[in-house]
């Protein structure tokens, strides 16, 4: 399966509104895992991109959870992080991506999912 980094397997990571409720965040958090298990299985590999503090976080807890997502069917899910920078309304902000595979993921798009700087 190959992967198109430009496309459906890059996912980005919005922070909650700081009014949500616990369950408003809760849902949306379940919903990120299930993004990134789907992705996963449909395509391969995830990159999830984020940028501030609370997004990492959420990612991270996401990946998580997604872990236990993918393993029921046999699964075992990894996490590169890598450092990105992009341009965000006229300047330059940074961030961390995580490239998300599994033991099911082909090398060849391991390596390009790894080495891509996106």
């Amino acid at each position: 399966m190959s992967t198109d980094l430009n496309a459906r397997n890059v996912l980005k990571v919005k922070a909650d509104d700081p009014n949500a409720t616990d369950e408003i965040r809760r849902q949306s958090l379940k919903k990120l895992a299930g993004a990134i298990a789907h992705t996963l299985r449909n395509e391969g590999s995830a990159k999830v991109r984020c940028f501030g503090n609370a997004c990492i976080g959420k990612a991270a807890k996401a990946i998580a959870i997604a872990r236990g997502m993918v393993a029921i069917h046999g699964y075992d899910l990894f996490a590169a992080i890598s450092y990105i920078e992009a341009e965000m309304g006229g300047a330059t902000k940074t961030g961390i991506c995580f490239a998300v595979f599994s033991n099911e993921t082909n090398q060849e798009d391991l390596k390009e999912l790894i080495s891509s700087k996106d």
